[in-house]
């Protein structure tokens, strides 16, 4: 047989395929030259040889982003993540690795408004709250732990993205969501009990029902803090409360539930301590009362003492001739010379009649013309002395006690 025979007999025709399972299109079997051809290792290598690039190149785009992350510059390992292409829907919901980071480093993020647009674009629809459409959190089924970490994580990134949305809409739907995936979390860590459920695992279950009434209800809301919150919350959710007072799971100390309630508390009005006065500043107190009135008593006698004594009115004098020669204001007033000038033309107004008669026609030409004001403050002396009164009484009374 020749080389050209056995060509025609082992080639294929045009018109045929080959099949995944080495079967051409008609049924017959490949021969086996052809499927040997096809098994070369050659081939193997450089389908294996792409593979190998393509992981590499994500592996190496990987570790960049996250080591990022491990040194704290978040927002940087985002952004990092969606210039190498990590962030796209098909790696997002293949890559569970990848997604764990994005998830992680989002959840690290205070405000989403400091992201730029594309990251905020990014987080708006893979934060959607649509929990029947999220399909990462199968991988995780297994393990009740990381199941609970997971929801904490998606629905805290959830509840960040509504300042950056336009949709008043999305916080009931959110709402919806959370109580449905809380509602199914305590049935699965009530029919596993306290010997199937782990301390973490409670944790974070508690975070959520915190995430649910503070950050949701509360902070995006607008509801006020009152135990009726999680009163409404435990009527929706069966065995919630229980859960949540289950010291068993909780270990010793306070409960979930009163941690909880002592948050929505309404805080108390602070009332400023009235200082308790002890019995030594009681008797000090009495103490300095009577000491005043000893003082005021004895300050008062020796003023009637001096004002009845007639047998020293040379000490008057004294005292009076001291306090004029000590005021600086009457001194100053002593001194000086008009005051003199008038002062000594008033003592010798005698020797100077032409003086008297010109004070005479100065006085009558000011009567002439604040005759009216002069009645009017006669006519209304009376009532201005009434209303004075009590002021100069009180005045005489503060100067006769000090």
């Amino acid at each position: 047989m020749t080389m050209l025979d056995m060509s025609d007999n082992t080639s294929c025709s045009v018109s045929q395929e080959i099949t995944p399972q080495g079967f051409l299109s008609d049924g017959e079997t490949l021969p086996e030259s052809v499927r040997s051809l096809l098994n070369d290792d050659m081939f193997k290598d450089i389908k294996q040889v792409h593979h190998d690039k393509i992981s590499d190149n994500r592996d190496c785009k990987y570790q960049k982003c996250l080591s990022l992350f491990i040194r704290g510059d978040i927002k940087g390992c985002l952004e990092s993540m969606v210039e190498n292409g990590l962030l796209s829907e098909e790696t997002l919901s293949d890559d569970v690795e990848v997604y764990d980071l994005y998830l992680t480093a989002c959840n690290e993020i205070l405000n989403f408004q400091d992201l730029g647009v594309t990251l905020k674009n990014i987080v708006r629809d893979t934060y959607s709250a649509k929990v029947e459409s999220l399909k990462m959190v199968d991988h995780y089924a297994s393990d009740m732990e990381k199941v609970m970490e997971f929801w904490d994580k998606y629905f805290n990134n959830c509840i960040k993205t509504i300042p950056i949305r336009r949709d008043p809409e999305f916080s009931m739907f959110l709402q919806t969501e959370l109580k449905l995936t809380l509602s199914k979390s305590a049935g699965r860590i009530y029919m596993n009990g306290s010997n199937g459920v782990t301390i973490p695992t409670l944790l974070y279950f508690k975070k959520l029902v915190h995430l649910y009434i503070f950050k949701l209800e509360i902070e995006n809301m607008g509801s006020k803090r009152n135990v009726k919150l999680y009163q409404k919350l435990c009527s929706s959710i069966p065995h919630l409360s229980e859960i949540l007072t289950d010291n068993s799971m909780n270990g010793k100390g306070n409960s979930y539930e009163s941690t909880i309630l002592a948050q929505l508390e309404p805080p108390l009005e602070k009332k400023t301590p009235t200082p308790q006065i002890g019995n030594h500043q009681v008797k000090n107190f009495q103490n300095h009362v009577y000491s005043k009135e000893t003082d005021a008593n004895i300050t008062k006698e020796s003023l009637r003492s001096v004002d009845n004594d007639e047998s020293e009115p040379f000490n008057v004098k004294t005292n009076i001739l001291t306090y004029i020669k000590s005021n600086q204001y009457i001194q100053h007033i002593i001194n000086n010379h008009r005051f003199n000038a008038i002062i000594n033309h008033i003592a010798n107004i005698k020797e100077h009649p032409q003086t008297i008669i010109l004070a005479s026609i100065a006085l009558a030409v000011v009567l002439r013309y604040a005759h009216r004001r002069i009645r009017y403050v006669l006519r209304n002396f009376p009532a201005l002395l009434n209303k004075l009164l009590p002021y100069l009484t009180e005045f005489l009374s503060l100067l006769t006690t000090t």
